[in-house]
């Protein structure tokens, strides 16, 4: 996580350093057809980074520093829901399920109630044009990822270095996050209280 005090264009200029040293390496070579195309996606991704930054300030989370960043959850699961060991879900037709959480946030600064899951999409939000159950249906389609991460939250633990004391690792809130047009996704609908 960058310090508080870094501002947008420092982080801008950070980004084109690391690229201009990550460029050079040979498995990178083919990535772009052209300069024009590789200004195109540097100019991009700068994009991305200033919409993040327009929807919230890394140094001022509600909770403080993430309980973690890009972590690895996995979990063996049994096709009757129960969880069984790596050999067992071989033998059983069971299902080892992995996935890479882009963030967990405690709900809470000092709290056992659990913790957010936050996932970034680099594409825009998917658009709310249709009728109100339609819409409805794809914006509770768009959190299946973030479902599975809190199976495998609840299914196989918490990641390595998990602080148990700041969170309880149970989720109870999803929440997306949409760079490319810098929009809010909000929080899964399945777990919002009905009126």
């Amino acid at each position: 996580m960058a310090p508080p005090d870094r501002t947008t264009a420092t982080l801008h200029d950070t980004l084109r350093d690391v690229w201009r040293a990550e460029r050079r390496r040979p498995e990178n070579a083919p990535l772009f057809a052209s300069r024009d195309e590789e200004r195109k996606w540097g100019l991009e991704c700068l994009h991305l980074l200033d919409n993040y930054f327009r929807l919230e300030d890394p140094a001022r989370l509600p909770t403080g520093e993430p309980l973690a960043v890009e972590a690895w959850l996995s979990a063996d699961l049994s096709a009757s829901g129960a969880s069984v060991s790596a050999g067992r879900a071989a033998r059983t037709g069971g299902v080892r399920l992995v996935g890479k959480v882009d963030r967990l946030d405690a709900m809470a600064a000092v709290s056992a109630d659990g913790l957010t899951i936050v996932d970034y999409k680099t594409g825009r939000a998917p658009p709310q044009k249709y009728s109100p159950a339609t819409n409805a249906r794809i914006r509770a389609e768009s959190f299946f990822q973030l479902r599975c991460y809190a199976l495998l939250l609840d299914r196989g633990g918490p990641p390595r270095g998990f602080d148990r004391a700041r969170a309880d690792p149970i989720a109870k809130r999803l929440r997306l996050v949409y760079l490319a047009d810098g929009e809010d996704g909000g929080n899964d609908p399945a777990a919002e209280p009905k009126s």
